[in-house]
């Protein structure tokens, strides 16, 4: 790995926050490319730290696999936001690498708020 690049990279592991800042004004292409080669945890504790804004941009340029991992590191509720905001047909071609962890998420969130989940569900079912 070229010496550059490993001083990005500690530098996104020991500062996330400082690293996002800087992020924000760097094209979405070149975070995403940066990201892609992080460690993963590194990866999302940077995308954490990013505007809601530059994160979907930044998601809307990597390809669909790294994406979908990258979300599965992501809170629920990050994660769904951040999907809220994508293109229709990004949004789309990720859920088919998102099903488990979709469905995975719906389940922990139906544990904290079971009578929301409940009134959804029989709402669904008279129709």
């Amino acid at each position: 790995m070229q010496s550059k690049q490993q001083l990005a990279l500690t530098y996104l592991e020991q500062e996330p926050s400082a690293a996002a800042k800087i992020l924000e004004s760097v094209t979405e292409a070149a975070v995403a490319e940066l990201l892609s080669i992080a460690p993963i945890s590194t990866a999302a504790q940077v995308f954490e730290q990013l505007s809601t804004g530059k994160g979907i941009a930044c998601l809307d340029a990597m390809d669909q696999q790294t994406a979908a991992h990258l979300l599965t590191q992501l809170s629920a509720m990050n994660a769904a936001t951040l999907l809220k905001g994508l293109p229709q047909t990004k949004r789309k071609a990720l859920y088919g690498f998102l099903g488990g962890y979709i469905n995975s998420s719906i389940r922990s969130l139906s544990k904290l708020f079971p009578r929301h989940f409940i009134l959804y569900t029989n709402s669904n079912n008279a129709k």
